[in-house]
């Protein structure tokens, strides 16, 4: 009689709960994946109307650095047919500009050509290239529209959890009583692990919350846009929510944060930093340089370009560049020269703060000289150039006057005396400090390579979505990407089954008592 008792209760929970549970589940499960699948297409097409618009801003800076460039080619040759003194130091930095410009028409070129597929990638997409706003704000439509339904489905998931609940409840004792236990606890755990799931990430927004001001709409989307990016980049949605707690905690704009998580999310999978220590940094290193936002992808792109091209590694790059970066500033130095010069110094092996030390120093040692005159000449000697022509030099670029003068220093013979001694005369007594210059001196073109190499890197702004993209086809990552994606579905059951459950634990409901 008892193992009949016992398949009968079988047969009525499979008759309560069954067909009901299946039928509900699978419907608000579809609904909220094809939900998800849609927005996920219209954020992307979001995504890609953003990376154009910050393209054609790229070329604009470009085209218009070029004409700079052009500019003050010109005016070196107005100066040499002015003065009719075609010298070696102005040949050499007709020649220098000229180099320049012909590196940034290549960049040009290559932005523009990039511009055009995104913009044909955009018109396919059905995107009027030409009205960018008004396609934004109907996309914008068409994700709140998505949006509502998932509401919808989560809030009928949300009414079949309830009925789900007061069923366990009722049969609760009854399959105690018939000694289901098992099968009971089955149930229970699959309900729980989702309700966990939605709990933990709960937890980990809470965070977002705490430190940004976004209202509790945009902290709904901010959750959702989490969700979408941890299906993309291989990286949980907790980590994902950390990254954007600390963007928040460093002051990062809440217009940005999706923008900076993800360019952070980014660097923490292709490079050997975390993405949290990569917002940290970097976030830092913007603030000295009061670099404007939209430009942290570049900045990522140059750092991974420097650390695939150079014997150092990113993480290296960028502690150095936030040491040097408020001297660096000072001096009118661009974040992608500051990038160069700290893979150029630990390239050689310098440790992080005996080399960002000596280097800021140096620094401000050309730059006290230029701005009040005193030992000029000397400094300016050991370049190659006259005190007016290496003021001038630093003035329009301070990072190749500061290259001039390393690579005058590794041809000290025709100073007729050594390095050490050529150093000692400067005032750069200090033996930490010798040996980082020394050591720049003797590298050959090293400094010269990698100053180039961070500007053209910056320029063309793609090594970083091309080294992520690498380590996104691992086995690894489609894995963890995968189990995102599992994630998200118990996230979703968990935000619909956690308010009937706690009603029910605050009841004492013998479906919690395990």
């Amino acid at each position: 009689m008892a193992g009949r008792r016992e398949y009968e209760m079988m047969f009525r929970l499979a008759a309560e709960l069954g067909t009901n549970f299946n039928r509900t589940f699978q419907s608000a499960q579809a609904t909220l994946t094809a939900a998800q699948r849609k927005i996920a297409e219209l954020n992307k097409t979001q995504s890609d109307i953003s990376a154009f618009q910050k393209q054609q801003r790229s070329v604009e800076a470009t085209s218009q650095k070029l004409q700079t460039l052009q500019q003050q080619y010109d005016n070196i040759q107005r100066e040499i047919q002015e003065t009719g003194n075609y010298s070696s130091t102005l040949e050499n930095k007709l020649l220098s500009k000229q180099q320049q410009i012909d590196r940034t028409s290549a960049s040009l070129e290559g932005q523009t050509q990039k511009l055009r597929q995104m913009e044909e990638a955009l018109r396919e997409a059905g995107v009027d290239t030409g009205n960018l706003g008004r396609e934004s704000e109907r996309l914008s439509g068409q994700i709140d529209g998505l949006r509502r339904s998932q509401e919808q489905a989560a809030e009928e998931a949300e009414d079949f959890g309830d009925s789900t609940t007061e069923a366990i409840d009722a049969v609760g004792q009854a399959l105690a009583a018939a000694g289901i236990a098992k099968l009971f606890k089955e149930i229970y755990d699959a309900m729980a692990d989702c309700v966990r799931a939605s709990i933990e990430f709960e937890s980990a927004m809470t965070g977002v919350d705490k430190t940004t001001d976004l209202t509790a709409e945009e902290l709904a989307m901010m959750s959702s846009a989490i969700k979408e990016l941890a299906t993309d980049i291989p990286i949980t949605t907790t980590e994902l929510a950390g990254v954007a707690e600390v963007a928040g905690q460093l002051g990062i704009a809440k217009d940005n944060l999706l923008d900076f998580t993800t360019t952070m999310s980014m660097l923490g999978t292709a490079t050997t930093m975390t993405a949290e220590d990569a917002a940290t940094m970097l976030a830092q290193f913007a603030n000295i340089t009061r670099m404007a936002p939209e430009y942290y992808d570049e900045l990522g792109s140059t750092i991974v370009e420097l650390g695939n091209s150079f014997a150092t590694t990113e993480q290296k790059i960028t502690e150095m560049s936030q040491s040097i970066a408020a001297s660096a500033s000072l001096a009118g130095m661009s974040e992608a020269d500051m990038l160069g010069i700290a893979a150029a110094v630990t390239s050689l092996g310098i440790e992080t703060q005996m080399g960002s030390t000596s280097v800021s120093k140096l620094i401000s040692l050309l730059l006290t000289a230029v701005e009040t005159g005193e030992g000029l000449t000397e400094l300016a000697r050991v370049a190659g150039m006259e005190a007016d022509d290496f003021a001038r030099a630093w003035g329009e670029n301070a990072a190749g006057a500061l290259e001039a003068f390393i690579v005058g220093l590794s041809d000290t013979d025709r100073l007729g005396q050594s390095a050490i001694v050529t150093l000692g005369e400067l005032g750069i007594t200090e033996a930490r400090m010798q040996r980082t210059v020394l050591s720049l001196s003797n590298s050959g073109d090293l400094l010269t390579r990698t100053i180039a190499t961070a500007n053209e890197a910056w320029a063309e702004n793609t090594a970083l979505q091309t080294e992520a993209e690498k380590r996104y086809a691992t086995t690894e990552s489609l894995l963890t990407k995968l189990g995102s994606s599992f994630n998200n579905v118990k996230i979703a059951v968990g935000d619909a089954l956690t308010p009937a459950l706690r009603v029910a634990a605050e009841a004492g409901a013998d479906a919690l008592d395990g």
